[in-house]
């Protein structure tokens, strides 16, 4: 017989077994390529990559989201992007069907997929036996996507309500998609609209 699982056992999962993936923001956040960071703050969470890396421990890894974190019943998985991309998108509008190009949509939206189902079902497979995949599929989740553009700090445009809990500007790179089938919901932030959300989420300082 299957087992299910449910938010709240998730979460204790992860803080009973992935402390050494608790990151501060700034690091989480860092662009390696670049290496800035797109938030400075000293906040800790979990990086999602690397819980996904000792889950998988390094055979065939899927693609994951940088950042997890939970609010009430829902799980929120974090991508980051820095403003380098968009000279890729601008290829994609002047170039057609170019490999390349596709390559923005298809990473942003393979971290979402792979991230959120397959490694969430392996890690709680991994610590309670036997774990019904629909379980996984019918949790309430939510994909956020924190993008930095060359912008004025703090601006916003669009704003409108997410989850009856976020605001949030337009829905980039087809994620819209998402929402209301593989998530609850789907949204992009600024850095700085992203840091006010955490806030009002009141888990800044208080994850646990």
């Amino acid at each position: 017989m299957l087992n299910t699982v449910t938010v709240p056992e998730i979460k204790k999962l992860i803080i009973d077994n992935y402390d050494k993936c608790l990151e501060p923001l700034t690091e989480i956040s860092k662009d390696w390529a670049n290496n800035k960071s797109m938030i400075s703050r000293s906040e800790e969470f979990y990086n999602y990559d690397r819980i996904g890396e000792s889950v998988f421990q390094g055979k065939d890894k899927p693609k994951t989201p940088d950042m997890i974190f939970f609010k009430d019943d829902t799980i929120f998985f974090v991508e980051f992007k820095s403003g380098r991309i968009e000279g890729i998108k601008k290829k994609c509008e002047t170039r057609g069907n170019d490999d390349e190009c596709h390559y923005v949509k298809w990473d942003i939206k393979l971290k979402a997929l792979e991230g959120a189902f397959v490694v969430l079902h392996r890690l709680a497979a991994k610590h309670k036996e036997k774990i019904d995949f629909s379980t996984i599929v019918n949790l309430k989740k939510c994909y956020i996507l924190v993008y930095a553009k060359d912008e004025k700090p703090g601006t916003t445009s669009g704003e409108r309500r997410f989850s009856n809990q976020l605001s949030s500007s337009k829905v980039k790179f087809g994620l819209q998609l998402y929402k209301g089938t593989f998530f609850t919901d789907v949204a992009t932030f600024t850095p700085d609209s992203f840091i006010k959300k955490l806030e009002d989420f009141k888990v800044i300082g208080s994850l646990r």
